[in-house]
């Protein structure tokens, strides 16, 4: 039977075909979307056909159609419908009604195991495997394979289809036309599950472990799986952050979320599992070999100290730190992160001697600073007394962007994270309404404590394991009896007065 189709209508379907990603032959499945008006169409490769993946392919869709379609046709994916309910009725899934109610597009489902009731998707699939995916493509990446996709998608916009007279393109106008219009707000295309960390700090997330820092163990926690990447959320601040993995029972770790533990079990640095495989540059292992031999034991824990300045700064930074030290002979923990600061705040490397009474003292006793400000930072040389009684008073003017870079490390290690969320923000408000330092300082003192209530209380309710949290605003006062009950105790009674 000849059909024809509303302009704004699209279809919607998974297929599947060969690719070779980074030299290894896998299956790429990719969603495909037809407007049978005009069509015009997209298509989306991804690893596998899950939720993640579902909501993605329509994100990105809409965006290459910069509209969404008024009603989508459906097969009967269990990405979509939970059940079948006899008819043209489903219990549609949660992910797809979160979908559907931020975009407001309707939906429509074809009858089970009836593939023509969608024929206009059915013969793209196949189209796109035959014209976008033959020959074999080989990428490097799948952002360089749906570069790729999209690319001939609108090229297949300048053909003309036999028995029209206008092309993809121009009909697709009209489509765009009766569609509706991108919501104000992007949509989180990710699945979202409630999970607990366990003992080794590690999340399982679709049969994989995911690490994250060991001060979250026993925490309850909220992970996002998203098409390539996996963001684990405690208390609503992301705690971390991995590249998503496809495989089969795999352990994923960052090894920084295992270096606090480490300074305090040091021994176990060379058999940590977080560790293996962890490739820095070689001047790290030249550096742990001399405060070992230095300082044996206490060597080990201020390696990890090192180690961890990666939590705050870029591996980049810190490797350029660590080469200055060894070459200035400066072989300790205090003496690499002052020269790292230094390079942040471009500033020379002037060390101040009485910060710092471990180190070695002796006739040359500001030498080290000496040494840090003439080979590193100084430009210029300096003359005898000038040069070691600066090294030693240490007067450093900062520079404009050091405030920010120290005041952000400083604030995570005291843990006040709504501060460093919220300072830079509130700092403009307060320079709008022209409020003085010690009003600005309360207002970001106040913000603290009501987030420290907020997330005590919220650590206590889960303790409790309540089967059902209820607020003062959700409870229903109207369903207490008003009135005089008799409440039989024993063979006597006792009456309860309630207040009208």
């Amino acid at each position: 039977m000849p059909l024809t189709h509303a302009p704004g209508e699209a279809q919607a379907d998974f297929g599947e075909a060969l690719v070779v990603m980074a030299g290894v032959e896998c299956k790429a499945h990719y969603l495909a979307m037809d407007l049978p008006h005009s069509d015009d169409c997209f298509v989306i490769a991804f690893p596998a056909e899950t939720t993640e993946a579902f909501l993605e392919g329509h994100v990105r869709a809409f965006a290459y159609f910069d509209a969404v379609p008024t009603r989508i046709l459906y097969d009967n994916t269990k990405i979509a419908v939970a059940r079948i309910l006899g008819g043209e009725e489903r219990q549609k899934t949660r992910a797809f009604s979160e979908l559907q109610s931020h975009y407001l597009f309707a939906d429509k489902f074809g009858r089970p195991a009836k593939g023509n009731d969608k024929g206009k998707v059915e013969g793209l699939v196949g189209y796109a495997r035959r014209n976008f995916m033959v020959p074999i493509p080989r990428v490097n990446s799948w952002e360089e394979l749906n570069a790729h996709l999209e690319a001939e998608c609108r090229k297949r916009r300048e053909r003309r289809l036999r028995g029209y007279a206008e092309t993809i393109g121009e009909r697709f106008e009209r489509d765009h036309a009766a569609m509706l219009p991108l919501p104000a707000a992007p949509y989180e295309a990710c699945e979202k599950i409630a999970a607990r960390v366990n003992s080794l700090s590690l999340v399982r997330y679709r049969g994989n472990d995911y690490s994250v820092p060991t001060h979250y163990g026993h925490r309850q926690v909220w992970v996002k799986g998203y098409v390539h990447e996996v963001v684990i959320v405690c208390a609503s601040e992301v705690i971390a952050r991995h590249e998503r993995s496809y495989e089969r029972e795999a352990v994923i770790f960052d090894p920084l979320h295992y270096l606090a533990l480490l300074e305090q079990k040091t021994r176990a640095l060379d058999q940590a599992a977080p560790l293996a495989g962890w490739q820095l540059p070689e001047c790290f292992a030249q550096l742990r070999r001399l405060l070992e031999a230095r300082l044996k034991k206490h060597g080990s824990r201020e390696y990890v100290q090192v180690l961890r300045l990666m939590e705050t700064f870029a591996i980049e930074e810190l490797t350029l730190a660590i080469e200055d030290a060894l070459q200035l002979g400066t072989i300790s923990f205090d003496a690499v992160k002052h020269l790292l600061l230094c390079r942040i705040e471009r500033r020379p490397p002037r060390l101040d001697m009485e910060n710092y009474p471990h180190l070695p003292r002796g006739a040359g006793a500001n030498h080290a600073g000496l040494r840090l400000h003439v080979l590193v930072g100084g430009g210029g040389r300096m003359s005898g007394t000038d040069t070691a009684d600066t090294a030693v008073t240490n007067t450093v003017t900062h520079t404009s962007d050091t405030p920010q870079v120290l005041l952000e490390h400083h604030l995570k290690k005291l843990r006040l994270p709504t501060i460093l969320r919220e300072y830079d923000k509130v700092a403009r408000q307060c320079a709008a309404e022209q409020v003085d330092y010690p009003r600005y300082l309360l207002r970001m003192v106040e913000l603290e404590l009501l987030d420290r209530e907020r997330r005590a209380t919220e650590r206590r309710i889960r303790q409790a394991k309540f089967p059902v949290v209820k607020t003062m605003e959700s409870f229903d006062f109207m369903a207490i009896p008003v009135g005089e009950q008799d409440h039989g105790v024993g063979t006597g009674a006792m009456r309860v007065h309630r207040s009208p």
